[in-house]
């Protein structure tokens, strides 16, 4: 018998932050509805409990002081790891670090709806972890 759990945040929030169609794609594929449905509802808490990025001091920031990476996008070439959200229900723009294959972190705002748009995925094994811990993909 399967319970359902409801989501802290409203689906349409949650779509800014998260491909529906992946989702869709990983229910066909290989887990199943109740799965994407827990799948979501982690998430939901993750991105609900994430600090706002209207906190931060982007003068002085450093992998020390963003703390954790709480969401992991994948690209072709790049990794992005989100430490904050944008609070404002009109925009869906982030905190974090991009991490090229090549070269230094880049600590910068990223815009989820167009990263996804560009065809980066949301990691759905990536729980969340000190950035001081991320290292690049080789």
């Amino acid at each position: 018998m399967t319970t359902s759990r409801e989501l802290p945040l409203d689906l349409a929030d949650l779509e800014c932050f998260v491909d529906l169609q992946q989702m869709q794609m990983t229910s066909e594929d290989h887990v199943g509805p109740d799965r994407v449905m827990e799948l979501l509802a982690t998430l939901s808490d993750i991105i609900g409990f994430m600090p706002s990025s209207s906190a931060l001091d982007i003068r002085s920031i450093d992998k020390e002081t963003l703390g954790t990476a709480y969401l992991h996008y994948i690209s072709e070439g790049a990794d992005y790891y989100v430490t904050h959200r944008d609070r404002n229900a009109k925009q869906h723009k982030a905190f974090g670090v991009i991490v090229r294959s090549r070269g230094p972190m880049i600590f910068s705002f990223i815009d989820i709806v167009d990263l996804i748009k560009a065809g980066a995925e949301i990691d759905l094994d990536w729980q969340p972890k000190p950035l001081s811990l991320v290292k690049p993909r080789t």
